[in-house]
């Protein structure tokens, strides 16, 4: 039926139902409601999401006191606005977990990543990446905390999980677990397995990242460490010359881990009665008025003369003795 067909009674009968259906005030007020909460909702959301985001890139360039705050938001408006299994909430758990670990914050931290990795092992399954992360994350906390015995079995698991699904040193975070795992192992005196462990991790990552990475620095330092442990200064020693030539190079300047490794070097020369060159290496980092870089030198300059420091020492003593002996006779 056309409307031309209707009577003008019908029409206004009509038209007037449906202007009030139009603006019935409780449906409006319904609707507007509605509305409101859905474009509030989803603002909400939008600005969870940013805050995790800008959590992710500090963590990215090492801010990660300025993290932990974004992600203290984003965690806390997550908890309370979505369901405990939605990917935004695991997302700001790991971002608030992994801003804890680079802090060393592990009473707090240690807590939420356990959290964390039990509800990815159960969400995203045992061998998801995030869930390996996750485990990376607890082990780094669990270090922190000198809880080594704890963190063992983590990285272990990660480890195997990486050699399954990946080539050696393929996924990013291979060689940094492999690098904790040979500390951990060090930590607890299983130096059988820890040892070869630093020597391969130091291969493969001057093969895989190059001379002047970051990991090849860290598996550098560690195995210096180990070696002069074990009493090897002459490799200790041979390492860290290429390792504080590597950092200097890095850093452009003599930096705090620079310094310390050349100290460490000069105790290495020290050991071996390589004097004249742990002198050098003092007076550069030291400098040459120093009581130790002093004390070295003149070690040095007994070397010169054709005797041992302590030979020349206990044949001074021997003199000394002597002469009293003849005064008092």
């Amino acid at each position: 039926m056309s409307r031309a067909s209707l009577s003008p009674g019908c029409v206004t009968s009509c038209s007037a139902r449906g202007l009030m259906l139009h603006i019935d005030p409780r449906r409006a007020t319904q609707e507007f409601e509605s509305t409101v909460q859905k474009e509030q909702a989803d603002a909400a959301f939008v600005s969870l999401r940013q805050n995790h985001l800008l959590s992710v890139r500090l963590l990215q360039v090492g801010k990660a006191e300025v993290a932990e705050k974004h992600a203290r938001i984003v965690l806390s408006g997550a908890c309370s606005a979505l369901n405990a299994r939605h990917p935004l909430v695991l997302a700001s758990q790991r971002s608030m977990v992994t801003s804890l670990a680079r802090q060393g914050k592990a009473n707090e931290g240690v807590a939420l990543a356990d959290t964390l990795v039990s509800r990815s092992r159960e969400i995203l399954g045992a061998k998801h990446p995030a869930t390996v992360d996750a485990l990376y994350e607890l082990a780094s906390l669990h270090v922190a905390a000198k809880e080594f015995d704890k963190a063992e079995p983590l990285l272990h698991e990660i480890d195997a999980t990486y050699a399954e699904y990946f080539e050696p040193m393929q996924h990013p975070w291979s060689l940094l677990s492999s690098v904790l795992l040979s500390q951990v192992l060090a930590a607890r005196g299983k130096l059988e397995r820890a040892v070869p462990l630093m020597r391969k991790n130091l291969a493969l990552s001057r093969e895989l990242r190059g001379e002047t990475s970051s990991e090849t620095l860290v598996c550098m330092s560690n195995y210096s460490k180990m070696l002069a442990e074990q009493g090897k200064h002459a490799e200790a020693s041979e390492l860290l010359v290429e390792y504080v030539d590597a950092c200097l190079k890095v850093d452009g300047c003599v930096t705090e881990r620079c310094h310390n490794a050349a100290l460490r070097l000069a105790d290495s020369l020290e050991v071996q009665e390589r004097y004249l060159e742990a002198s050098r290496y003092l007076a550069r980092h030291l400098g040459a008025s120093h009581p130790r870089t002093q004390h070295v030198v003149r070690m040095a300059a007994a070397q010169r003369i054709g005797r041992k420091p302590l030979e020349r020492a206990a044949a001074g003593s021997q003199q000394a003795v002597t002469a009293k002996v003849r005064m008092t006779s």
